[in-house]
């Protein structure tokens, strides 16, 4: 398929980021391609994105591994991939009865070969490298629906110390004071003949 952009956003609804292709399941006045993510495969062609965003979509995936390997497929060598997820603490996570998949800061951990995570039987052909995740209290909003003006938690220096020791304070603090999603920047890495 060609298209006129090299940017993908997956489960864009009708706020589609500018200068992206924007493919979802509702037909909405910004989608481009009305398309189920968990219908596989995806419309598009191989390596045909630079970067691909997920902004609060990727727990609605009822074929998580399936995602993953479309995004690796129609992504280029080298493409930026985005994504925001509730944190598995979150309330959020279990407000949406279509919030089906859950997230830690080492979900991803499973698809980047230069981890050496032993288990991964599934998607072996799959290389991501991780490039940066960040744990973050959203910024609270107030009766009337706006933003109030800081995130107390990031003033204060919390967040920067949950994200420091991460695996610490999933273990032992995300049900005390849990997070309310996790920010995922991930670069997709390809070998020539893929």
């Amino acid at each position: 398929m060609q298209l006129k952009s090299k940017k993908l956003e997956v489960g864009c609804g009708d706020n589609k980021r500018s200068g992206f292709i924007g493919m979802d399941i509702v037909a909405l006045n910004e989608v481009d391609i009305v398309h189920d993510m968990n219908n596989i495969p995806w419309p598009f062609d191989d390596s045909q994105f630079e970067e691909i965003v997920l902004d609060d979509v990727l727990e609605h995936s009822n074929n998580f591994l399936g995602i993953i390997k479309e995004i690796y497929r129609v992504g280029k060598n080298g493409c930026i991939v985005k994504i925001s997820v509730p944190h598995y603490s979150s309330d959020n996570m279990y407000t949406d009865p279509t919030h089906t998949t859950f997230f830690s800061s080492r979900s991803f951990n499973y698809f980047d070969k230069s981890l050496g995570y032993k288990h991964n039987f599934y998607l072996q052909d799959v290389n991501i490298k991780i490039k940066k995740v960040h744990l973050s209290f959203r910024e609270y909003f107030t009766h009337d629906g706006k933003k109030p003006f800081f995130n107390p938690w990031k003033w204060i220096g919390l967040e920067w110390l949950i994200n420091k020791f991460s695996r610490f304070y999933e273990r032992l603090f995300c049900w005390i004071l849990p997070v309310g999603e996790i920010y995922f920047e991930l670069e997709i890495i390809k070998n020539e003949d893929q």
